[in-house]
């Protein structure tokens, strides 16, 4: 109980800040739906694609981030005392301990195998404020205030992803990209996404099918999103975060 305790006001105390610091904040890249994915991948799961590993059906996938080298990372070969120790270096684990770090605080990760081995691995690599059919339904269920929060830490994140990119010299082929989320039927969903979104302050707008290379009923853009190389990014952030490969009692 103690340590679930701590780990919440761990968690607040980043991500529920002072003005003045949470516009540092970055909030992970957005988990893919089906939809991500064409049609002949969905065969597969993620772990599988990730590590090269045979499904189910026989098909051995490869994740298309897997080319990148990361750095070599020391085991954790005696006692460290630290602040903080985060678990898992994946997108969220590795920007907890930079943002951490860059406020003071003595931080080290703890990771089974290498950096970016799990699901971030596999990732879509789309930093966008649009995850689908979500912010009609935010604001019915949890009222427009909170959906206005939701859509403004997802939209700054963008920005956010942007500066540790540009202070921190990371390669990373981070470019300014258009989302789509599209119909192939009915578009009257899409109407209301698209009236939801713009009211929460988000650059999203109807657009014709004709801006997409296949048939649709019409489709909703949010401008000003991004797509960058997941593993290119971690190995420069792993630059400055301090890392120990370690494989805890139970855990991979």
């Amino acid at each position: 109980d103690t340590a679930q305790s701590k780990s919440k006001i761990l968690w607040r105390s980043i991500f529920h800040a002072p003005e003045k610091i949470r516009h540092h904040s970055v909030a992970p890249a957005a988990s893919p739906s089906i939809e991500d994915f064409p049609a002949a991948t969905r065969r597969t799961r993620m772990p599988a694609a990730v590590r090269g590993e045979p499904s189910a059906g026989g098909v051995r996938m490869q994740s298309i981030w897997s080319n990148v080298r990361m750095l070599q990372q020391p085991k954790l070969s005696e006692d460290l005392d630290v602040d903080i120790a985060v678990i898992g270096g994946g997108m969220t684990g590795m920007l907890i301990a930079y943002e951490l770090t860059r406020r003071g605080f003595d931080v080290v990760v703890l990771e089974a195998e290498r950096i970016g081995s799990g699901q971030t691995g596999g990732t879509t690599a789309k930093i966008t404020s649009q995850h689908g059919h979500v912010y009609a339904r935010l604001i019915e269920q949890c009222g427009h205030e909170k959906a206005a929060q939701y859509a403004r830490a997802n939209h700054e994140a963008i920005f956010a992803f942007e500066r540790i990119v540009e202070s921190e010299g990371i390669a990373c082929d981070l470019e300014r990209k258009r989302a789509y989320l599209y119909a192939r039927r009915d578009s009257a969903p899409l109407e209301a996404e698209m009236l939801a979104a713009s009211s929460l302050g988000l650059p999203a707008s109807l657009v014709p099918s004709r801006d997409l290379p296949f048939p649709t009923a019409g489709a909703v853009m949010f401008s000003d999103q991004a797509r960058f190389h997941p593993l290119k990014f971690l190995k420069g952030l792993s630059e400055h975060v301090r890392v120990r490969i370690c494989a805890l009692s139970g855990t991979k």
